[in-house]
């Protein structure tokens, strides 16, 4: 299928139909393109909430960029402020689907993100396992539960 597919072409497809026009370095635009659009978006994210929500999509599509200029614990935070946003308005899937973007980005360089980084690595496990719970993907909550249970040691981090 086409983008627009004969119909009225909104702006998002008339952008990814330009760019798809452009022939090798059309994703880096692209990538460019979201970049931009979260940097507009942290400018005024303290008004609202719903700013960090669409801020974390835009940053996901361009995640390397971001990382690049604002650092891989910012993008982490940025999925975190989503994850939260998320689940206030009972969208769980989304909620999750932050929340593991942010341990991906977390795991990313190839080492043990509870050791390089185990309050983030808590956080986000933590809020996950609540999430998985809400989405009855019990097979993931037990998972992630029981990794949060490998990587620590006291009881209080536990609970």
């Amino acid at each position: 299928s086409t983008v627009g597919a004969g119909r009225y072409l909104f702006s998002h497809d008339k952008l990814l139909l330009s760019f798809s026009n452009r022939g090798g370095q059309a994703l880096g635009d692209i990538a460019k393109l979201h970049y931009n659009i979260v940097q507009c978006y942290l400018d005024i994210k303290g008004v609202d909430d719903e700013y960090a929500f669409l801020a974390a999509y835009h940053a996901n599509k361009s995640a390397e960029l971001y990382q690049k200029h604002y650092g891989k614990n910012s993008l982490i935070h940025l999925y975190l402020e989503a994850a939260a946003y998320s689940s206030k308005r009972s969208s769980f899937f989304d909620a999750a689907t932050h929340l593991r973007n942010g341990l991906d980005v977390l795991r990313g360089d190839g080492g043990n993100m509870w050791e390089s980084n185990l309050k983030l690595s808590l956080e986000l496990s933590k809020k996950l396992v609540q999430v998985e719970l809400v989405l009855a993907n019990f097979d993931a909550c037990d998972y992630h539960a029981n990794d949060i249970l490998r990587h620590t040691s006291d009881q209080e981090t536990r609970i």
